[in-house]
């Protein structure tokens, strides 16, 4: 754009415009990539020198990117943590292919935000993970379709999928049976290969019941911060993905155990 497009668009003045134009030059932030002549004047067209954009939050919006729940703590401040993705390549018994990686991202600003440069957070594959790996703090995405580690892991879960019936989520606490595509869980338990670690899953027997989730991680963190409702000496729930305006999309998540 020009610095006068520029000025129009965003409704201040030239002179201002142009101030503002040339301190992101000085800056390396933006370059000319194009002049006209226009009536005797030259209009120097303008554009960003980068592909990435920075957003700076004021305070108390950021703080509404910091709701997530307190055990994450434990994870993430002051220690290294793996998160693990489902590979989006066929792979695995069920033949799995890694859908949630979008929703990855989203939790990883979130946890940028609240965390900082006080962790340190790795993505691999689920395919890349090696034993070594599997001893330190994990955040395991996707259920046991798409993600082998959560298959190895299933046993240990006290939530856990039940091959048998469709990959249907069985409580070992109240004994229920959760078989709608729409629920997931999300646990936080002690690393079985390494007791000094631990591990968060967040899976859904189907994609969207992973999407619940991840919904439920920055909508429902009071409630998951809270041990499940029939044993109190464990964090591990049982959500289910809820469409609140009708649009065929799920936007909702609601905590069922």
């Amino acid at each position: 754009m020009y610095v006068r497009e520029l000025a129009e668009e965003l409704g201040i003045n030239e002179q201002t415009a142009y101030y503002h134009v040339n301190e992101l030059k000085r800056a390396g932030l933006i370059s000319e990539v194009g002049v006209v002549k226009r009536k005797g004047a030259v209009a120097r067209r303008l554009s960003t020198t980068i592909d990435g954009i920075a957003v700076i939050f004021r305070e108390e919006v950021r703080r509404e990117y910091e709701r997530l729940p307190d055990f994450l703590d434990e994870l993430l401040r002051y220690d290294r943590t793996i998160m693990v993705l489902s590979d989006p390549v066929a792979h695995g018994p069920y033949r799995g292919r890694g859908m949630d990686h979008h929703l990855a991202a989203q939790l990883a600003f979130y946890i940028g935000c609240k965390y900082g440069v006080d962790s340190e957070l790795i993505v691999k594959l689920d395919t890349e993970m090696k034993p070594k790996d599997l001893r330190e703090n994990l955040i395991i995405v996707g259920g046991p379709i798409a993600n082998v580690v959560t298959a190895k892991l299933n046993k240990h879960l006290p939530i856990w999928f039940d091959e048998t019936r469709d990959h249907s989520i069985v409580s070992k606490f109240s004994g229920r049976v959760y078989s709608d595509d729409e629920n997931g869980v999300i646990e936080f338990i002690e690393n079985p290969f390494n007791s000094e670690k631990a591990i968060l899953v967040i899976a859904g027997k189907r994609h969207a019941g992973t999407k619940a989730a991840f919904i439920a991680l920055t909508r429902r963190w009071r409630e998951l911060s809270q041990p499940n409702k029939y044993e109190d000496s464990c964090i591990a729930h049982v959500i289910e993905g809820v469409d609140a305006d009708g649009d065929g999309v799920l936007d909702d998540a609601e905590v069922l155990e």
